[in-house]
């Protein structure tokens, strides 16, 4: 009986035993499950951000793009500025130099005519002097 008895209470303590077991494999298939859905929506994150990374690159290859060709209008830009602004200067040049001209021709015009009345008054002058002599005479 007392053999019974302990057979009896090894079969009870196997039993709690095999329970607990149980349970507790349960509680790691939970956990394993949770793991693994947390390593899913971790690879889900994970790719989401080499997709985010790529699209990233991708904006920053079209800005330096985008860049380059606004750095060369506005050099073509102030090229063609610059060549506007050297054709006017060389426009006003070339406009000033008849008149640089005419104003030098006026000049010598105007020499000219002071000596020619210099020479007319002068000349006049002694017309009177040896009028004046002859009056004299």
């Amino acid at each position: 009986a007392a053999h019974s008895e302990e057979v009896a209470s090894l079969r009870e303590e196997l039993d709690r035993s095999a329970e607990e077991g149980r349970a507790r494999s349960a509680e790691l298939e939970a956990a394993a499950e949770e793991a693994a859905q947390k390593a899913d929506a971790l690879e889900g994150m994970k790719e989401s951000m080499e997709n985010a990374l790529a699209a990233l690159e991708q904006q920053s290859e079209a800005l330096e793009m985008t860049m380059a060709a606004l750095k060369e209008e506005h050099e073509d830009q102030i090229a063609s500025l610059r060549e506007a602004h050297l054709e006017e200067l060389q426009g006003l040049r070339d406009a000033q130099e008849p008149a640089t001209e005419e104003a030098a021709e006026a000049g010598k015009g105007m020499e000219d005519l002071r000596r020619d009345l210099q020479s007319s008054f002068e000349k006049r002058l002694e017309a009177e002097r040896e009028a004046s002599a002859v009056n004299r005479e």
